[in-house]
């Protein structure tokens, strides 16, 4: 049976089961979704004794004149290696993006099983919503020692300078989370200018913290009092996750951002949404987010310095409702590049 989700609780736990547990499918990210004004839809394939065999949680996205599509995020996920379920699952989805009237509907796999589906095109509509196709991952369930001694002899280096010369790293959660918020925010601007990306509206960034509250945590490292590097840290299922973060143009000879990442690794052994079937205690992943060789060179040398290895995900393949309005949009973008 395929039903709506009614329980935050069992669709968590569901997908707490699993390794590099997706954030992007969890109850709470819909939530956030919601409070942006976004319509959501959360279907779970049910078996005989009502058991969750698997779980999708879709996006509607606007486009241009009244148009839309919908977007999965890091799924479906399934209980088993089970082509059916997904089969049924991404099926019901192309079905509710022809009812919604939507131009398209992108799936960001979690695993390699494609199920027929295409690799979106070259021009195809890509934004910030769409989930890097490679990410840098640390394991640190080795401990500290083993961690420093896989860090490239530059990192660890910087790391020990930083806290020799007297940078000072601290987490906020909560209220005192919002109290530094403005600190991010100029420092996330102030790096956007230097390294040329956009930023989100910054309702993004507070309704993120309102959805997830207690799993997120606001790291920063000071020296006398000024906050030289922020991050905002995600901590969900096995996974710590490095969302996004600033640094100054100011006393970069501190390095500051490498002592925030190294507590921020240290921080996330010890905590993290974990689902018992996973094992009490921290976080087993850090994830860097997305790392790639072309305009991301420069940062993920940065992020691969600290060890660890690259997760390579499928990537976006779409399911084209509208041929005609799909390829229009798309073109248009193309030629206006």
């Amino acid at each position: 049976m395929l039903i709506e989700a009614k329980d935050k609780n069992a669709w968590n736990q569901f997908i707490l089961t699993q390794p590099h547990a997706p954030f992007t499918q969890s109850w709470e990210w819909g939530e956030f979704q919601k409070n942006a004004d976004r319509k959501i839809w959360r279907l779970v394939v049910t078996s005989e004794s009502n058991e969750f065999c698997g779980i999708v949680q879709a996006i509607q996205y606007p486009l241009p004149l009244g148009k839309s599509f919908l977007y999965v995020p890091r799924g479906p996920i399934v209980k088993k290696d089970s082509s059916r379920i997904i089969s049924e699952i991404i099926h019901h989805i192309k079905l509710l993006a022809k009812k919604e009237g939507a131009i398209f509907a992108r799936i960001d796999s979690l695993t390699d099983k494609k199920m027929g589906l295409q690799p979106a095109p070259a021009e195809a509509y890509r934004s910030a919503i769409t989930q890097p196709k490679t990410e840098w991952m640390v394991d640190i369930s080795q401990t500290e020692e083993d961690l420093l001694k896989a860090m490239h002899e530059k990192t660890r280096y910087n790391i020990r300078l930083s806290q020799k010369k007297g940078v000072v790293t601290q987490f906020f959660t909560g209220t005192e989370l919002k109290k530094q918020l403005n600190d991010f925010l100029m420092l996330l601007g102030e790096t956007a200018v230097r390294d040329q990306f956009y930023l989100h509206p910054v309702r993004h960034y507070e309704t993120l913290i309102q959805a997830f509250h207690e799993h997120v945590e606001l790291v920063t490292a000071k020296f006398q009092g000024k906050t030289l590097a922020t991050g905002l840290i995600l901590f969900f299922g096995d996974t710590a996750t490095y969302l996004y973060g600033g640094s100054s143009s100011e006393n970069r000879n501190l390095m500051a951002p490498y002592a925030m990442h190294w507590e921020a690794i240290k921080r996330a052994k010890g905590r993290g949404l974990v689902s018992p079937k996973l094992g009490e205690g921290g976080c087993r992943y850090y994830s860097f987010g997305g790392i790639n060789d072309t305009d991301l060179a420069g940062v993920t040398r940065f992020k691969q310095g600290f060890g660890g290895e690259a997760v390579d995900f499928p990537g976006s393949f779409d399911m084209i409702v509208n041929p005609m309005w799909y390829w229009l949009y798309n073109t248009t973008r193309r030629l206006r590049r």
